[in-house]
């Protein structure tokens, strides 16, 4: 399913590029870290710190190293040939890479059909799509997992995970 109109060697984002993005997404987590740590006293009190003491710090260093990360991307004369991070091809490979996660994403929590449904909905395209392995294997090792996990979690550790309707069908919330 290739496309002709990217040619798998073009470039697509070039390493300044993709370092400024990277530095500008740690300098929003370092901030909403920093924000959610302002919910609670980031202060000293008569028994130690905080609760929200140590989660600010943590923060404020991860904002002025994506600080620091953002003016050396923008700055640095090591970018001044501007090489080639990701190509087309490797563009194709990280999209078939990360579209079952969305679809798992999208299956569990969009939809609302929880974490076994939509584990089993990953299982089932990555194994059908990528790796072609044949249904009957595919359904069995998909199906297994789920179980497998399913007992671990809820049975075993008492730990429930998300669930949708087809678990309250079933009887197993």
């Amino acid at each position: 399913m290739e496309h002709q109109d990217l040619p798998a060697g073009r470039a697509l984002v070039t390493r300044r590029a993709l370092e400024v993005i990277v530095a500008l997404l740690a300098l929003a987590f370092g901030v909403s870290i920093i924000l959610g740590a302002l919910e609670y006293h980031v202060g000293w009190g008569e028994r130690g710190p905080e609760p929200g003491y140590f989660p600010f710090w943590m923060g404020m260093i991860v904002v002025i190293g994506s600080i620091g990360a953002l003016f050396q991307a923008v700055l640095s004369p090591r970018f001044a040939d501007a090489p080639t991070a990701i190509t087309a091809d490797q563009a194709r490979r990280i999209t078939a890479f990360l579209m079952p996660m969305l679809g798992f994403l999208v299956v569990a929590l969009l939809f609302k059909m929880g974490l076994y449904v939509g584990m089993l909905a990953y299982m089932l395209t990555v194994m059908l799509w990528q790796g072609r392995y044949r249904l009957p294997a595919t359904l069995a090792f998909s199906f297994g997992t789920v179980i497998f996990f399913y007992f671990v979690f809820e049975r075993w550790l008492h730990v429930p995970l998300l669930k949708g309707p087809l678990e309250a069908w079933l009887g197993l919330h």
